[in-house]
């Protein structure tokens, strides 16, 4: 799998047309290579085809469409819309192409409904070469390319028709895409994770579009797949489809949910098995009375049945459990959980290819949001008995399977997480391996709806929330992978024992909201530090003391500093810390805090003074520092003073005893006194939300294992643990040539590498039509360890980084380009002003001068702005060749920020292999995302205005560039 969102392969868990939901879907060729691709979208229920078509994409090109259901006159059907120039094969201009219904054979019934959902893949099939590379080329000689030639290589007799590997090398990577689910009705956007597949073929898969091929099932038949332990092992198989399925084989998935009838609360979460079919479906293993694992249902004898729109169809279902926590630990009697009591475990049936788990309150059933007709289903094996209403956490409406039982009222909550669990396996005998779960993507959707702004305004809030995993590999003895303790790795599961967030804000009437879920049944300390955006130094930090499978939530907002807590800085702007999340923390803060000024001002002054607004936004960051005692040997006094009891802590003043001397353990003299090493298992989230503009934009903490084998916990006023104070200083790296394993000099430069890029990608809208905005953020999480003397030790900057702390920040130089939709770079329009003498820290490069860095895409002059970031990129619009991020000629494209190209001594961090080869990592070691944000003010009727705003965060994807010589 891909960590840096680009490949030959992606997957696209859901699309829908269902409740008046349309679903805009981007493909984006990043490489200078015209490429041959295969688009497939495949129904939830069986995953069967319902339209395919070949994509050939120019160098830098965009293809760009949308999906909507046709009203009466066409028949309610599944409908693309289309009016971009790329070539396809067959054509897809205009808004007649409609999915077809002509392969529902099988038990799943023919319903048009089956095309309204499913997944969609995007296969790359090879590069273009010659006349045929030429033909999807936009320039003034061939402005819409020449894609008759492509039509015509697929007809009898032509070249293609002869031999389709004519003009074509085999796939090289470097696709990338996005879909957002958009109801305008409702005002809601909804940005869905992709899965990106790199190393998926070596031999050219290009096929005529009507051919079911390439597939995934297409696949090499070796697979390099991670585990859960760190540890990278390359298997190989007999089959395609098992080499794809077993880099998604997941044990557990695992979201975070909200219900409250307070703020109109739902939550909806999309599970997705993309190789489901060629495990289950008749059209691929035949007749067999039984799938192929890991699938394990039992097909042709009825089993189950579902009743859906007055028909009865027999699915083949998965097993699964749930276990469901609230935000505070909480389960059913007894109260006390160290591990989850069987009794909060429930069984449900996934019976699809896509299945739909909306989750409620109450017994009631109902489809969720999204309409989907493909619900999780309630195993028939339950009954009153085995659920009674006073012991059992329900919170999914399970549409029960026949023979249906009557639910009970369920207790529940309206707050926590869930977790399913797949005793499923696959076997690999070839090398005695087993791989738990099931192979799986998917992701959750929060809406909230606020009633209490003005007329005149819809406030409908959401925001998506990628899964998160366990993956499992045993040996066939029974014997458990053991954990790689050497190698620190980026987390293709999303859970770690390092929790990295690019920013937060409360700048501009926006709030942050953030959750950390501790996903094990063990006793955790983690630090959480903020940092202020200009120069990473510490706002606010405190311990964090969480019991198993335990939650812990806050809010930022923004406050006038009180002499309480800044004096000298008395009406300041800056954020505080807001909670009423019971778990233990050191210092207390349920009643809130703000942030502070003193890592900034007097003794630590820095060059960009001390004003506290600094703090109004910047990044953060959360370290496990250890896990407390061994909880399957009893509990002690501290994991029994931080267990929740009724959704309290026992007694949270064990901590202060430990601090003080006077406790079971003496802190005091040794901060590590009965901790173990950190075992990972945390993942977290954070959103962005206007309340009263009615936007929420989420995104996905970045999450690191292997940090660090030994503990690290220090008192709440300590500066450590930080990014630099981990004891592993080798990092385990996806690349597009496999898994490289680098040794560094210290643990921050292992840090950086996993985050070296040389070049960052995202795409925007800036539309007047529809009132889009793009902003872009680029944070460099390390950059403080490199370029400030209280950190780096040296008054010089350290590589990657080059340009030293000065009164204008650190600013590093970097190239920007932007492409529109149909292959135009943007060009610098001139002539460029010339300044003599220049102005202070002029260049005419842009230029990032802080850790964390927002570009205002196109917005010029234009005051509007969706942050009101005062840590704006240094942009003098001078470039002599490529048009300012600040000043495009096209409102929708995509853009890339390059760390290497056309710069004289590119930026580089240097390591080494374990034979002594040396590895050169070029670039910088960012992340980021960029969030747009769309207004529509035509809702409403004839007699009213309706304002609607939707917003959406899209991370960035990456490109790595990798120099190893002996």
């Amino acid at each position: 799998m891909s960590s840096d969102g680009t490949g030959q392969v992606l997957i696209f868990p859901y699309y829908t047309v269902n409740n008046n939901y349309n679903t805009l879907i981007t493909i984006i060729n990043t490489t200078e290579n015209s490429k041959a691709l295969r688009v497939r979208f495949r129904e939830a229920a069986n995953g069967r085809e319902v339209y395919a078509y070949n994509l050939y994409l120019g160098p830098f090109d965009v293809w760009v469409g949308g999906l909507y259901k046709s009203g009466e006159e066409d028949g309610y059907v599944t409908k693309m819309i289309n009016a971009d120039d790329s070539c396809t094969v067959p054509q897809l201009a205009g808004d007649n192409l409609h999915f077809y219904d002509d392969n529902f054979d099988e038990d799943y019934g023919d319903d048009l409904f089956r095309m309204y959902e499913g997944f969609m893949e995007v296969i790359e099939m090879g590069e273009l070469t010659g006349d045929s590379a030429l033909a999807t080329v936009f320039n003034d000689e061939q402005p819409q390319g020449n894609c008759n030639l492509l039509q015509q290589a697929w007809e009898p007799g032509g070249y293609w028709d002869n031999d389709s590997q004519t003009d074509l090398l085999p796939p090289s990577g470097g696709i990338t895409g996005s879909i957002e689910l958009i109801n305008v009705l409702n005002g809601v956007a909804i940005s869905e994770p992709v899965t990106a597949l790199k190393d998926f073929s070596d031999v050219i898969l290009h096929f005529p579009a009507e051919n079911n091929s390439p597939a995934l099932s297409d696949s090499k038949l070796s697979s390099t797949i991670t585990a859960e332990q760190g540890n990278s092992l390359e298997l190989h198989w007999e089959t395609g489809y098992e080499s794809v399925s077993s880099v998604l084989m997941k044990t557990q998935i695992m979201t975070e949910y909200v219900l409250t009838d307070g703020i109109g609360a739902q939550t909806e979460w999309m599970v997705s098995f993309p190789t489901r079919q060629y495990f289950v479906d008749e059209l691929y293993i035949g007749q067999s009375p039984f799938p192929i694992p890991p699938f394990a249902g039992t097909r042709g004898d009825n089993v189950y049945t579902y009743e859906q729109n007055n028909n009865t169809i027999f699915p083949d279902c998965e097993v699964i459990t749930t276990t469901l926590y609230d935000r505070e630990e909480q389960g059913p009697e007894p109260r006390l959980i160290i591990r989850p009591p069987t009794s909060q475990r429930q069984e449900y049936l996934l019976c699809f290819s896509v299945n739909s788990i909306p989750l409620i309150d109450d017994e009631s059933y109902h489809s969720g949001f999204f309409g989907s007709q493909y619900p999780v289903l309630e195993s028939w094996s339950f009954n009153t008995d085995y659920r009674p209403a006073t012991d059992i956490l329900v919170s999914i409406p399970a549409y029960p399977a026949t023979p249906q039982t009557p639910a009970t009222q369920a207790q529940y909550f309206d707050t926590g997480w869930l977790a399913l669990s797949m005793a499923q396996a696959m076997f690999n005998t070839q090398q005695d391996i087993v791989i738990g779960g099931l192979p799986v993507i998917g992701f959750s959707v929060q809406q909230y709806t606020n009633g209490n702004l003005g007329d005149g305004v819809l406030a409908n809030y959401a925001g998506s929330f990628e899964n998160k995993y366990k993956t499992l590999i045993t040996v066939m003895d029974d014997n458990p992978i053991e954990a790689d303790n050497e190698a620190m790795s980026l987390s293709q599961d999303g859970t770690g024992q390092v929790l990295i967030y690019p920013y937060y804000t409360v700048r501009n009437n926006l709030n942050t909201l953030i959750s950390v879920v501790n996903t094990t049944d063990s006793t955790k300390a983690i630090k959480v530090r903020f940092y202020e955006g200009k120069n990473s130094r510490t706002c606010l930090d405190f311990n964090v003391y969480l019991s198993p499978y335990d939650v812990w939530t806050s809010g930022l907002v923004l406050v006038s500093a009180t002499a309480l807590y800044s004096p000298g800085f008395e009406g300041h702007e800056t954020a505080k810390i807001v909670t009423n999340d019971n778990s233990c923390t050191d210092p207390a803060i349920i009643s809130g805090y703000e942030f502070l000024p003193w890592s900034f001002s007097g003794d630590n002054l820095d060059p960009l003074g001390d004003d506290l607004s600094r703090c109004t936004e910047g990044h953060f960051e959360i370290i496990e520092m250890g896990v407390i005692g061994d909880a399957t040997i009893g509990i002690s006094t501290t994991q029994y003073g931080i267990l929740h009891d009724n959704g309290r802590p026992n007694d949270c003043g064990v901590l202060i005893d430990n601090w003080s001397g006077l406790g079971t353990l003496d802190w005091s003299n040794n901060a590590n006194d009965g901790f173990e090493p950190p075992t990972g298992g945390l993942y977290g989230s954070a959103s962005l939300i206007d309340v009263d503009s009615g936007t929420d934009a989420g995104y996905d903490a970045i999450a690191i294992n292997g940090y660090s084998n030994q503990p690290q916990h220090t008192n709440p006023g300590s500066l450590l643990p930080d990014l630099s104070t981990g004891n592993v200083t080798k990092t385990s790296i996806e690349t597009d040539n496999g898994v490289l394993k680098t040794n560094w000099q210290t643990s921050v430069d292992a840090v950086s590498a996993l985050f070296m890029s040389s070049q960052k990608l995202n795409d925007f809208v800036i539309s007047d039509n529809i009132g889009a905005e793009t902003e872009w953020i680029t944070t460099f999480p390390t950059k403080r360890f490199y370029v400030d003397p209280n950190f780096s030790g040296s008054a010089l900057p350290i590589p990657p980084f080059k340009i030293g702390l000065s009164e204008f920040g650190s600013c590093e130089n970097h190239r920007f380009k932007a492409f529109g939709r149909e292959q135009q770079l943007g060009m610098q329009m001139g002539p460029v002003a010339i300044f003599d003498p220049p102005p202070p820290n002029y260049n005419i490069f842009p230029e990032y001068c802080w850790s964390v860095n927002v570009s205002d895409v196109n917005q010029g002059d234009n005051e509007s702005s969706i942050l009101d970031s005062q840590l704006w990129l240094n942009d003098w619009q001078a470039d002599p060749d490529y048009a300012s991020v600040s000043d495009l000629s096209f409102d929708t494209g995509w853009m890339q920020t390059d760390y290497v190209d056309e710069i004289t001594n590119p930026s580089k961090l240097t390591g080494g292999g374990d034979s002594g080869e040396v590895h050169e990592f070029f670039g910088k070691p960012v992340i980021g995302f960029n969030i747009q944000k769309y207004v529509n003010g035509a809702l409403g009727d004839e007699n009213t205005s309706v304002l609607a705003n939707y917003a959406v965060i899209k991370r960035d994807k990456y490109k790595r560039k990798i120099l190893i010589t002996e």
